[in-house]
């Protein structure tokens, strides 16, 4: 009896967690972006580069918050069939899901680098600070990342697993017996969102700083209120693309490399721990 006290109590404390505290973050996610994308579409904004950037990485956080938690809630309490009710949305979730979380993530990194041309003395930097390259960049990185996820599209399946409750259910997972096309999904995931977006935003974020404490070395008339007014909104800017850094990073690094890498060793082998896997995974 005490054995089994020890067992149920600790899955008993995960699964509740597992239920409040997606319902936290979608209500917190979605109020946070909600209001970005007002902030960032009034005008004042809307002609900085850096604001459409935001509102970008804004519009995909809503996707992967509805995509991802919202999904999952559904079906695992509601008993609502969501990707476990069609294989064509299974593979479209994932798809949106991974493609969306991605391009949030290198929005940021275009910020970071918009900030830093912003910033530079050098002319031929600060070009690239416009509407237009803005525009271009986006969607670029856009139709690059959702071209790279038509694999999710091909090899995601719904597929019937027992799960944590020792249940036979249906969930989208990867198609069994694929080990090269697994192993290359975990390195593009851990390679594309993982580890170049944060290593890039530091660079950058670092190199931004740099140059903002050189500008603040220049002497700005007092009665240029128009300059003042774009500096004070650049070091806004600044100051806001820092804590989307400071936030990014250490949230999203540990975790996601540690699920890549234990879903790569679990699936690899063939272990018997897929009906755990579920706790804290989208």
């Amino acid at each position: 009896m005490a054995n089994s006290t020890i067992i149920t109590t600790p899955s008993s404390v995960v699964q509740q967690l597992n239920l409040y505290i997606p319902i936290v973050f979608i209500f917190l996610g979605s109020i946070g972006n909600v209001l970005n994308i007002i902030i960032f579409r009034q005008r004042s904004l809307r002609s900085l580069p850096c604001s459409i950037y935001f509102l970008s990485s804004s519009i995909a956080n809503i996707f992967v918050i509805y995509f991802s938690l919202l999904t999952r809630l559904l079906t695992q309490y509601a008993g609502i069939p969501t990707d476990t009710g069609s294989d064509t949305f299974c593979k479209t979730k994932y798809y949106i899901l991974y493609s969306s979380r991605t391009l949030s993530a290198w929005f940021i990194v275009l910020a970071a680098i918009d900030r830093y041309a912003s910033s530079s003395q050098d002319n031929r930097r600060r070009k690239f600070s416009r509407l237009s390259v803005a525009y271009s960049l986006i969607g670029i990185i856009s139709g690059f990342i959702f071209t790279n996820y038509v694999h999710i599209l091909i090899y995601f399946k719904l597929t019937m697993i027992r799960n944590q409750y020792n249940k036979i259910v249906p969930s989208c997972i990867l198609q069994a017996g694929l080990n090269i096309y697994m192993i290359f999904s975990d390195f593009f995931f851990l390679t594309w969102y993982c580890l170049l977006p944060p290593l890039l935003m530091t660079i950058f974020g670092i190199l931004t700083i740099k140059n903002v404490r050189t500008s603040q070395r220049r002497i700005v008339p007092n009665n240029n209120s128009a300059l003042q007014q774009q500096i004070k909104k650049n070091n806004q800017l600044v100051k806001m693309l820092l804590l989307q850094i400071l936030t990014f990073i250490p949230l999203t690094l540990p975790f996601d490399t540690q699920i890549s890498i234990y879903e790569n060793i679990i699936n690899h082998h063939n272990f018997h721990f897929i009906k755990s896997k579920g706790y804290f995974k989208y």
